[in-house]
């Protein structure tokens, strides 16, 4: 039975397209509030210290600061570092450890590296009568002989793992008293890096 008659239906132009200015406008407002939002919630959640106003917050005094690019500026920076870590009266640390800062910001990069600052402390500290001997302990990427000048050869790896005696590996510094004990003689593996200076020669 026909119920009713059927038609070809004509050309259909009032169905609902999408505007592609109105998603994009759409688009690019939730993604910018979506970004400061993250950006808001990674500065909150950031437990890492990247100031001297957040350093001096924990109680920590900022001692020195070194600057990036002027040299004379970067010597009172580390004469003002070992004057306070290595004072005249009173007893001086027999170590000081020295450690990279990682960061992603430009001023992290263009900060003077862990090496560059031994390197500093180390000249100042020489030059001011003491004797010092600069220590490269990062056996999976030595540097210190290059920055010093020095070929490549025996360190303080084949110092501890009994190949060769602690003294002959110590050379004379670019300053008079200050001395410098290289990595070794090659790049070594994270496991035979972390086994050596775990060691009790080390």
């Amino acid at each position: 039975h026909v119920v009713e008659q059927a038609t070809k239906p004509g050309k259909i132009e009032d169905y609902m397209r999408p505007k592609l200015s109105l998603m994009l406008a759409v688009g690019l407002v939730l993604g910018c509030f979506l970004a400061v939002c993250a950006a808001l919630v990674a500065a909150y959640a950031d437990e890492s210290v990247g100031s001297a106003a957040a350093l001096a917050g924990l109680g920590a005094p900022v001692i020195a600061a070194v600057p990036c690019r002027s040299a004379t500026d970067r010597l009172q920076a580390f004469r003002r570092l070992r004057d306070t870590l290595f004072p005249l009266a009173g007893n001086p640390p027999r170590l000081v450890l020295v450690t990279d800062v990682a960061g992603e910001t430009p001023q992290d990069r263009d900060a003077p590296d862990a090496m560059a600052v031994v390197l500093g402390l180390g000249v100042a500290l020489a030059r001011s009568g003491r004797s010092v001997a600069a220590v490269d302990a990062v056996l999976t990427h030595p540097t210190l002989h290059a920055r010093t000048g020095l070929p490549l050869g025996p360190g303080l790896a084949e110092a501890i793992g009994g190949k060769v005696f602690r003294d002959a590996v110590i050379l004379p510094g670019e300053a008079p008293g200050l001395f410098i004990l290289p990595a070794g003689e090659a790049a070594l593996t994270a496991d035979a890096a972390d086994r050596l200076l775990d060691s009790p020669a080390l």
